[in-house]
């Protein structure tokens, strides 16, 4: 029986939460792990058809009870490890009762706990709250990707504190290109896409120019919520542009709804498509496949995060484990992750655009964020994070009295001791 069964969405089905379970499980062995996930079903969305092994496919997705008897048998003398997002689980009340149900020791990993909310003194969202208060007598541990989450959660549930473990999230480490070269391979994948023609024909008089060093790209990827706020990267490209003298800026998103029937992401992916055009500003409504990742994640001079609401993002540990020079908003795990690799975090629109001139007219600024972003990645770079899964769960079948500190307390003890020795190159101006 393996150590670990994981239950969660997993390819083929087309959920982040699942790639990011995928990413763990390329570092375990075959036999520590087992992954049990959900039926074929039209609520799902899919990138193909291969099913992955140490899988079973099983769950209903709509009623994830009628599984638990097979759940429990297959399970025996191992840990169930639970994925979980709202948007997965979307009933909560049967998630508990499926939770309840479970008969060996339960581990939970929390994608979107907030901790800068003001719906409760502990900066947990209020559903979050409610739901912790339900969940954490049920299970042997949590895990959270942030020291805000960690603090936030122990805040709030003190009695339930040694339950909580931080583990963040991990980091893919991608073979090292230059930009040009990564901006050839992103403009090859675009022109062989299916495309429409008078958006290829676009492409084309883009690839005329954007290998040209005095033109800089700037934007984002990825799926489209609202609460990203993707839109800035076409709100400041302009006003960059003239402050920039003689360079000219490309503002570019490339990413696609996850739900068709979500009127609040179709009504979004409108608004952006509203920027297009076609020669400065570019939205290309598509899905990002895993295959370009290399050459996407290093083709902008710029990745911008400016969420209206955010909690950690797989897309910024993707970023970093490419070297990608990232600027952000100083909010929730996106603003402690950058804070803590030493990348820019910002905390106003005008702090913004003095940052980007910064990483665009320095080049000697740009490499050295995207060095920071490299040495945070290689800390916590998924090999080292599947291994912390291991750690814990022995740490559960081996009936220990207390669970292992991973990462908990790294950001606030890196932030008060080294954080402060790490300063970027000066300007001429500064020297």
């Amino acid at each position: 029986m393996p150590k670990i069964t994981f239950i969660s969405t997993y390819p083929p089905i087309m959920c982040g939460v699942g790639t990011y379970l995928k990413d763990i499980t390329a570092w375990l062995k075959p036999e520590d792990y087992q992954v049990l996930t959900f039926k074929k079903s039209k609520a799902l969305k899919y990138i193909g058809e291969e099913e992955l092994p140490n899988t079973k496919y099983i769950i209903p997705y709509n009623a994830p009870l009628k599984a638990i008897n097979e759940i429990n048998k297959v399970s025996k003398d191992s840990v169930v490890w639970i994925q979980h997002e709202f948007g997965i689980w979307y009933k909560q009340d049967e998630f508990i009762e499926f939770l309840r149900k479970i008969k060996a020791k339960k581990i939970i990993t929390f994608h979107t706990i907030h901790f800068q909310s003001d719906e409760t003194p502990y900066g947990l969202e209020e559903k979050e709250y409610k739901f912790l208060e339900q969940i954490l007598p049920l299970v042997d541990a949590v895990t959270i990707f942030s020291d805000g989450a960690y603090y936030a959660i122990k805040g709030a549930f003190p009695n339930y504190q040694k339950k909580i473990v931080e583990i963040r999230h991990g980091c893919k480490i991608y073979p090292g290109i230059t930009r040009k070269i990564a901006k050839y391979s992103l403009i090859g994948f675009l022109l062989s896409s299916q495309l429409p023609k008078n958006l290829k024909k676009q492409l084309e008089n883009l690839s005329k120019i954007i290998y040209n060093k005095n033109v800089k790209l700037i934007g984002n990827f990825g799926f489209l919520t609202p609460e990203k706020g993707s839109e800035t990267s076409y709100l400041v490209r302009e006003e960059l542009e003239k402050s920039l003298h003689k360079k000219k800026v490309i503002s570019l998103y490339i990413g696609c709804v996850r739900d068709t029937k979500d009127k609040l992401q179709v009504g979004y992916a409108k608004l952006l498509k509203k920027f297009h055009d076609g020669k400065k500003n570019f939205f290309i409504n598509l899905y990002v496949p895993e295959v370009i990742f290399p050459a996407l994640l290093k083709a902008f001079d710029a990745y911008i995060f400016w969420p209206k609401k955010a909690t950690q993002s797989g897309r910024l540990a993707n970023l970093q484990g490419a070297g990608a020079c990232v600027v952000g908003k100083n909010l929730e795990g996106v603003g402690e992750t950058l804070k803590i690799s030493g990348c820019p975090v910002i905390n106003s629109y005008a702090g913004l655009l003095h940052s980007l001139k910064q990483i665009l007219f320095r080049p000697n600024y740009q490499n050295w964020v995207e060095n920071q972003a490299k040495n945070y990645a290689k800390k916590f770079k998924w090999k080292t994070q599947a291994k912390k899964h291991l750690v814990l769960t022995d740490s559960l079948l081996k009936y220990r009295k207390k669970l292992p500190l991973l990462d908990q307390g790294y950001a606030n003890y890196l932030y008060e001791t080294k954080f402060k020795e790490i300063k970027a190159p000066k300007t001429k101006e500064e020297s």
